[in-house]
């Protein structure tokens, strides 16, 4: 299994960008299967992501909200190690 740490960049009010301590830590398999997951977890939609130069992914998801507009989150992501 791997870990992927998922660290905030955007919140759908202000950039956060901090990369000190990850906002979550996700086992998996797979990239794809940490997304959908942490997506999961959150109860986020996800909407795409980007691979990077440094090998990181950056991720976007969405939150619908019933009475106000959607917001939209962004995550960097890095496979933490591997066991």
């Amino acid at each position: 299994m791997l870990q992927f740490s998922f660290y905030l960049e955007y919140d759908g009010r202000r950039t956060v960008s901090t990369y000190d301590a990850p906002t979550e830590v996700i086992r998996a398999n797979g990239l794809l299967e940490a997304l959908s997951l942490f997506a999961e977890k959150r109860k986020l939609k996800k909407a795409g992501s980007e691979t990077l130069e440094n090998g990181q992914v950056r991720a976007y998801f969405v939150q619908k909200k019933l009475f106000s507009a959607q917001r939209e989150y962004v995550y960097m992501v890095r496979e933490a190690n591997k066991e």
